[in-house]
């Protein structure tokens, strides 16, 4: 992003600074490489004709970023820059293809409910310009009234951009595409893309054949990352959702919460991790014989038996 006005540099130097006096925090000498993880953020500060760069960790300030990054990324400055990124306003895009992130939109029971087949969905200009210039024009509305809060949202798909420029020159962009971007699938899913939604981050469990675990750790996030443990062996409770709304209830908090490196999330490694594990009982069943365990009849065991796959799981920390 390139930030210009005088709020939004304002925020970005508050969010520096943190950035910087975390730096000033390790011990001398301390090797860059053990110092960055996957939300390091790099700043370019041009001063006049003259620029500086520097490389900052973003991880034990991150909650106290949240303001900053608030700031930011709700900004003039900051919606400008993804809009001229993506190519937004220019008609530049010549192909766009939407992939899943939330697996849960593969599965074929989502095809039976919604009728909808998200697997490889491309489109080319040549044939397709009219709903290219459909979706880029809801994908701007959208990027227009982002929230902090909307990005920190576990998203539900992505669009990958192929840019044709007028120098000849080909770029490429992914775009993700969230649980608030109500115009993009609105245009995407039309009136069913309020309850493809909830279906997504959630209402899929609210059904018999489903089973949600909540798997709880006696180590934190940061703890098991930098020691690698059988996560078998830390367990500290396991606890089947009681109620189709309960799993529903947890699936969607748990994406919300989701243990994430994302620069924007609050930091929240130094808390226990916890896990759902999502499993499809009609599967589990039809497997059984072929991998020759028995199905359980207390449904937490299932977590005990590794060779019982599930059909999803979730890493998040928090309540």
């Amino acid at each position: 992003m390139t930030l210009t006005g005088e709020e939004a540099l304002d925020a970005a130097y508050d969010w520096c600074t943190l950035m910087r006096d975390e730096v000033n925090d390790y011990d001398d000498g301390t090797p860059a490489s053990s110092m960055y993880s996957g939300s390091d953020v790099i700043v370019t500060y041009q001063m006049g004709s003259r620029r500086v760069y520097r490389h900052y960790p973003n991880n034990a300030m991150r909650t106290e970023a949240q303001d900053s990054l608030k700031r930011v990324i709700e900004s003039d400055d900051y919606r400008q820059s993804m809009i001229d990124q993506y190519q937004l306003d220019s008609g530049y895009v010549s192909q766009l293809f939407i992939s899943t992130v939330n697996a849960v939109l593969d599965q074929d029971a989502f095809f039976e409910k919604f009728n909808i087949r998200m697997l490889y969905r491309s489109y080319e200009r040549q044939k397709d310009g009219v709903v290219i210039d459909l979706l880029m024009e809801a994908l701007r509305q959208d990027i227009l009234n982002r929230t902090l809060e909307d990005k920190q949202e576990m998203p539900l798909l992505e669009v990958d951009l192929q840019i044709n420029l007028p120098d000849s020159n080909v770029s490429f962009e992914q775009v993700s595409i969230y649980p608030g971007d109500e115009h993009f699938l609105n245009a995407l899913f039309g009136e069913q893309a309020e309850e493809v939604v909830r279906y997504a981050s959630g209402g899929f469990a609210e059904n018999d054949d489903i089973v949600v675990l909540k798997v709880d750790y006696t180590q934190t996030y940061a703890e098991i990352r930098q020691s690698a443990a059988d996560l078998r062996e830390i367990v500290a409770s396991v606890t089947p959702a009681h109620t189709p709304e309960e799993a529903r209830q947890w699936m969607a908090k748990a994406q919300e919460t989701s243990a994430d490196q994302r620069y924007y999330m609050p930091y929240r490694e130094d808390k226990p991790l916890s896990r759902l594990v999502v499993y499809q009982m009609s599967m589990v069943e039809k497997y059984a014989h072929f991998y020759g365990y028995k199905v359980p009849q207390d449904k937490a065991a299932l977590y005990a038996n590794p060779e019982i796959s599930p059909m999803m799981m979730l890493d998040y920390v928090g309540d």
